[in-house]
């Protein structure tokens, strides 16, 4: 667990945390108590972020800041990005700097057709970003079947905000 009181000039971030660019993919040595990364990957993307040893991260975009998440033991984290630029921040979650590298890469969205469609395959802990358009407003049906069956669809907007989820979803959704 990480906590942390927060107020009106009180952060763990530092306030003179400016944010450097980042092509994708890339590798980048962790260090100093935090880091700011402003990624612009020219589309919408699925991104991941890997981590070698303990950090917080937290992602903003489009206006919208996420909560922070802790992972103590190294970072496998994935979350679609919007056309337009995200701001990646990691803080050390331990007295000291960070530590360890940062493996960012953006994997394609892959288009989704009506109907079935082809097997993907994703290593445990992993996501697949598929995209549609909407040409006109309709009712969608969107399933997910999988070996084991632990798995979820996240149905997001144009943003990359959450609209619904679940195994399955029926959703009337404008063009």
């Amino acid at each position: 667990m990480a906590a942390w009181i927060e107020g009106e000039g009180l952060s763990p971030w530092p306030a003179d945390l400016a944010p450097r660019p980042a092509a994708l993919p890339a590798r980048i040595r962790l260090e100093g108590p935090a880091m700011a990364l402003a990624l612009s990957p020219g589309g919408p993307v699925l991104l991941q972020a890997r981590t070698t040893a303990p950090v917080i991260i937290a992602l903003a975009q489009g206006g919208r800041a996420e909560a922070p998440v802790l992972f103590p033991a190294g970072a496998e984290y994935h979350r679609s990005l919007a056309a337009g630029t995200a701001e990646l921040r990691l803080l050390s979650p331990q007295d000291g700097p960070l530590t360890g590298w940062l493996e960012v890469t953006a994997a394609p969205v892959r288009p989704a057709r009506e109907g079935l469609g082809e097997p993907v395959v994703v290593a445990p802990g992993g996501s697949a970003l598929f995209g549609f358009e909407v040409a006109r407003a309709a009712r969608l049906g969107l399933g997910l079947r999988a070996e084991p069956d632990r798995v979820a669809v996240l149905l997001l907007d144009a943003e990359g905000q959450e609209l619904a989820a679940g195994m399955a979803l029926l959703r009337r959704l404008p063009p």
